[in-house]
């Protein structure tokens, strides 16, 4: 009997170098790998790294089980604390799947849904800085190389707050100054200038 996974869903948290459509990412996979970091603010993954930490434990148990005898390495749990103190997890999902008994092969790719729980199908690139949550799936492993643990695999993301080609000159370092404020000018606005400039009657 096939052990089904159980599917699980994290906390809100920023969405970091996001890869959620198209091929994915094809820099170390050229089949495509969809993958994104999550990153929490402190204390916000607290459940999360909880539920990796059991499920971590248990797949070292098992492993123990499976090869009594042996010395069983640890491999390290799939979060960490950044630069700035915050827990972050990478999810990945590879785009072409392939069956170990039967060779098969297909391709998948994460389902993205909006705040309202709706399907998205985006024209615009998820830029890092979104906001949102992941829907994802604990796989315990087991190698002699790097040892038991467990791995996070992307299933879906939901998107609470979009950020896309349209940035801010903070992400490029500069902050709010007194001075020159750009007013984007309507189109109606325009058109009434451009009527103007092009009048008779001065």
């Amino acid at each position: 009997m096939v052990n089904k996974l159980k599917s699980h869903v994290t906390s809100s948290g920023i969405f970091k170098y996001p890869h959620l459509q198209g091929q994915g990412d094809t820099k170390f996979n050229p089949e495509g790998q969809f993958k994104v970091t999550l990153v929490w603010e402190n204390g916000d993954a607290t459940d999360f790294c909880s539920l990796i930490d059991e499920s971590h434990k248990k797949s070292i148990e098992q492993a123990k089980l499976q090869n009594k005898g042996k010395s069983i390495k640890t491999a390290n749990v799939p979060y960490k604390l950044n630069e700035d103190k915050k827990v972050e997890a990478t999810f990945k999902l590879n785009a072409v799947g392939k069956s170990s008994k039967t060779g098969n092969t297909w391709t998948q790719k994460p389902a993205i849904f909006d705040a309202k729980g709706n399907p998205m199908e985006l024209k615009e690139t998820i830029w890092g800085g979104t906001k949102g949550k992941i829907s994802f799936q604990i796989v315990p492993y087991y190698t002699a190389m790097i040892g038991a643990g467990v791995s996070l695999r992307l299933k879906a993301c939901q998107v609470l707050d979009l950020v896309t080609g349209q940035v801010g000159g903070d992400s490029f370092g500069f902050s709010e100054e007194d001075g020159y404020e750009y007013k984007k000018q309507s189109k109606i606005d325009a058109e009434w200038q451009e009527k103007e400039t092009n009048s008779e009657d001065f």
